[in-house]
């Protein structure tokens, strides 16, 4: 059991794809964080990462919750226009 969802709830869940905006500091840390568990012989990819995050986050009171999301930068949204 990882983070509250056994193995055989995590594979019968419908997977949905989508895409979302994220800086190139978000893409470092995600590496950073794939680097982490190499050391330790564990391989995650970028979007088990972010699952894994938003389980975290998830796990957050409201508080915690507003104050996290105070220090996370806002980026636009949409796609940008054509010049």
């Amino acid at each position: 059991e990882a983070l509250g969802i056994t193995s055989d709830e995590a594979v019968r869940e419908k997977i949905m794809r989508k895409s979302y905006a994220v800086t190139q500091n978000d893409l470092k840390n995600i590496q950073l964080i794939k680097e982490k568990c190499m050391n330790k012989k564990v391989i995650l990819n970028a979007s088990w990462i972010i699952r894994m995050s938003l389980a975290l986050a998830a796990k957050l009171s409201e508080e915690e919750l507003i104050k996290s999301s105070r220090q996370i930068p806002n980026i636009p949204i949409g796609r940008p226009k054509n010049s």
